[in-house]
């Protein structure tokens, strides 16, 4: 009954139904040791006091646990609520990203020549590596996270219908798993980096490995290729400087 008050001071309303039938209880085991001692009580006058506290302090405990069912059946539909919405939000998200990839090909289509459309294309894949995270989010049922080897493999299937991959053996590891903004911005990372990979690294066949691993409780994302390399000089491009910054700020 101690504890009874001291969450009652501290705001739990539900509480005051256990207050009432302790006492009700503990009264009820007063008058029933001073009648069995002999002593004049409640139960010389009414025989069935002590039956009456504890069917009381029944019913009352009841009430509370009926209260605290329906406060918590109305808390599970509002997660439930919650839930929808937020997954209908990562649906508009999606579409609205699809949407504005359709606009800007729309207004561009006049002015489209191969280098154009060969930027359009990398940037559509940046926007669909973003895209991917809240589609896989709305076709789940947790939206707490996803699975990070699941969608690195989504990325790297949507990149396989942009470029050629014929001369490229690709092997993936994925040994770990992220948030769902780190998974957001490593996408963008691994699509920025393959995207150089298959631009850049090969001159004819060659081997591209990602790996994703927990080593010392740090996490390590690495891209590297069999191909020809390049200068340092030339990481002043905007994907490069992008990967930068995310790294630098975002991770």
């Amino acid at each position: 009954i101690s504890i009874a008050y001291y969450l009652y001071f501290k705001g739990h309303s539900n509480v005051q139904y256990l207050i009432m039938g302790w006492s009700l209880a503990i009264l009820g085991y007063i008058m029933l040791a001073l009648y069995n001692l002999g002593l004049p009580t409640l139960l010389n006058i009414f025989p069935y006091f002590y039956e009456f506290t504890i069917f009381f302090e029944a019913v009352l405990f009841s009430m509370a646990l009926s209260n605290r069912l329906n406060k918590t059946k109305a808390l599970e539909q509002a997660v439930k609520r919650n839930r929808v919405l937020t997954k209908e939000l990562h649906h508009r998200i999606k579409n609205n990203m699809q949407f504005i990839i359709s606009m800007y090909r729309l207004k561009l289509s006049s002015h489209i020549t191969p280098t154009v459309e060969e930027k359009l294309i990398e940037t559509e894949n940046t926007i669909q590596a973003m895209s991917k995270t809240h589609e896989m989010l709305y076709a789940q049922d947790t939206l707490e996270n996803i699975d990070t080897k699941e969608y690195f493999s989504e990325l790297i299937r949507e990149l396989k219908h942009s470029y050629d991959f014929s001369h490229i053996t690709l092997h993936t590891r994925i040994d770990t798993t992220l948030d769902i903004s780190q998974n957001i911005y490593c996408g963008i990372i691994l699509n920025e980096l393959l995207t150089n990979c298959i631009k850049h690294a090969f001159t004819s066949k060659g081997e591209i490995f990602v790996e994703l691993a927990c080593y010392h409780k740090k996490t390590y994302l690495r891209v590297r290729d069999t191909g020809k390399g390049f200068e340092k000089e030339n990481t002043q491009g905007f994907g490069l400087m992008l990967i930068e910054s995310m790294v630098k700020n975002d991770l």
